[in-house]
Order: structure tokens, then C-alpha cells, then sequence
């Protein structure tokens, strides 16, 4: 039997049947099982995209494991923090599409992104819709072209500072928001129990001791997180330009141009080894469009500034 945290909690996934999982399935249940004694459970609990789920005590055949639910879950990047006490471990775990491969799915969201929304204001426009907006309809991008806005992507130009150059400055200093978290931990161990939570507390399963007061209480934490608006756009940026350096690499290697091929190459190279200087994104999940408003940050910071132009 496991001892008590006092350090990151370990945790892996497993099936419905307790066998271990690499990672979640497409729309497959599952479990998150946490390495600690059956009788912590209360004690344990895992935040999925910022949502609480309670840790259970569960049988598998013998033996007796602490486990969250997984429920059944699409494709997608998801932020799990799992706690017992005081102790935490996030992770990000990305669920890959069962019917197409990474790489397919990739090349899709680069079309949807490229042909599709420039057709929908076309049509939209003949229809008369954005009245006093002329649009200008997209041209047709030459392999050519294409080479060249990814090489001011990434190396920039006389007038803009290329993602290579930006994420190592940004990563000095990256923008933080203060985040409030509400973990539950034993109730000796509750430094600013959360009044909203409180009723909760005495309605848990298991949690009342013999003077009827909770064993455990959800605890106001605050914290910097550098999972916001402007470094998800910067991070939605880096991988808008690595995809398409390897969609222009294919191209170029079946319509047997090695040199744009060998170059679209070596720049989603050096942006990936630029990237690596930025380990504050893993923290930050990808947004679901692209920018949708200019923060104070991208007016003010001039790096933040800089990747907004460029993007």
C-alpha cells in the first residue's frame, strides 16, 4: 500500500476494467487512478479545465484503488491537476482523433482556417452583409509566396520581429493573471476555507468525524497563471506557423522542390527550438479562434505588441 503525498502525487489512466492507459480514448470511459491509500480518497480530487471531480475509493478485483472518473471525452488538449492534501500534479494529456490520423487533422484546421472563413465573408458580403466593408477577395498563393510569409513568421522582416526572436523574450517575463483554486485538504491543513463551499463540506459522503465537523474543506488558493489571453494567441500562433512548415515541406517535396522544401524544414526547426526556450506554454492550452480583441498587454507590452503584428 501506498504512503501519504507529501511531494506530487503520481497518476496515470486506466479502463473501465483497471488495465493501464497510455492515454484517454476517444468517447471511451475511463479512470484517472491516484497513487495513494484507498482510505486518502477524501482527501483526493482531480480539476479537469478548471472543473472539480471527486476522488472514489474503488474495487478492482482484490484491490482497493483510489480513482476519479473519466467520462467520455472528444479530441482535444485537456489540463488535469490532480490534488491529495496539499499536493498537486498537472499535466496537459491530448486525446488524438480515432478516425484520422494527427497529421490529417492538422492539415484540416489549416484549409478550414485558409479557404473556408475568406468564402464565408465573400458570401456573406455579396448578400450584403458588412455594409461600409470592402473586402478584398484572397488571391490565389503561389508556393512561393507562401515560402515567404513563413519566413517572416519565424525570422521576421525590416518591419516585423519573427516568433523566433519573440518567444525567448517573451518567456523572460510572460503575462500573469492571478488564478483562485479550491482544493480540498484536510481540515487542519485549511489556511482560508472557502465560504461559498462550506455546505458542501457537511454534505459530503464520509466527511463528518464524530463532533460532526467536516474532516476536510475546499481552501482558497491563489496563484499566478500564465494560461490567458495574449499566450494562448501566441502559443495558437507557433503552432499555426510549425503546421504550416510542414505543410509546405510536403508540398514541396511532392512537386519536387527540394529547396523550399529543405528550407520550410529547417525553419519549423529552428521555431521549435525557439519554442523550447518558452516551457511557460505548457501551461497554456490553445484557444478555440484566433485573436477576438486587443487586450491592454498587446497594446502596452511591446513583445506582445510585436507577435499580434505579426500574427
Amino acid at each position: 500500500m501506498a504512503s501519504p503525498h507529501t511531494s506530487e502525487p503520481d497518476w496515470w489512466f486506466i479502463d473501465v476494467g483497471g488495465n493501464p492507459l497510455d492515454r484517454p480514448v476517444e468517447w471511451t470511459p475511463g479512470f484517472i487512478e491516484i497513487d495513494t491509500p484507498p482510505d486518502h480518497w477524501v482527501d483526493a480530487e482531480a480539476r479537469v479545465q478548471g472543473s472539480s471531480i471527486p476522488a472514489q475509493a474503488r474495487r478492482f478485483g482484490t484491490e482497493g484503488r483510489v480513482v476519479v472518473p473519466w467520462p467520455r471525452s472528444g479530441a482535444g488538449r485537456y489540463r488535469i491537476a490532480v490534488s491529495v492534501a496539499e499536493a498537486t500534479s498537472t499535466r496537459t494529456v491530448v486525446i488524438s482523433p480515432a478516425k484520422i490520423t494527427q497529421s490529417e487533422l492538422e492539415t484540416m484546421v489549416i484549409d478550414l482556417e485558409t479557404e473556408l472563413a475568406p468564402t464565408i465573408a465573400l458570401s456573406l458580403q455579396r448578400m450584403g452583409a458588412f455594409t461600409g466593408l470592402r473586402i478584398a477577395p484572397p488571391g490565389v498563393a503561389t508556393l512561393a509566396a507562401e515560402m515567404e510569409r513563413l519566413r517572416v513568421a519565424v525570422e521576421g522582416d525590416h518591419s516585423t520581429t519573427g516568433l523566433r526572436a519573440l518567444l525567448p523574450q517573451i518567456a523572460r517575463d510572460p503575462h500573469k493573471m492571478l488564478h483562485t483554486e479550491e482544493p480540498w485538504v484536510p481540515r487542519n491543513a485549511a489556511r482560508r476555507p472557502s465560504p461559498t463551499r462550506l455546505g458542501a463540506a457537511f454534505a459530503k459522503a464520509d466527511n463528518l468525524d464524530d463532533d460532526q465537523l467536516p474532516r476536510s474543506l475546499a481552501d482558497q488558493r491563489v496563484r499566478h497563471s500564465v494560461d490567458v489571453y495574449e499566450n494562448r494567441l501566441l502559443k495558437l500562433f507557433a503552432a499555426r506557423v510549425i503546421a504550416k512548415s510542414r505543410r509546405l515541406r510536403a508540398v514541396a517535396a511532392g512537386t519536387g522542390n527540394a529547396g523550399i522544401a529543405d528550407e520550410a524544414a529547417a525553419l519549423g526547426y529552428r521555431l521549435m527550438v525557439a519554442a523550447r526556450q518558452a516551457p511557460f506554454l505548457s501551461e497554456v492550452s490553445l484557444p478555440s479562434h484566433g485573436p477576438s480583441q486587443v487586450s491592454m498587454v498587446l497594446q502596452k507590452r511591446p513583445e506582445y505588441r510585436a507577435m499580434l503584428a505579426a500574427y
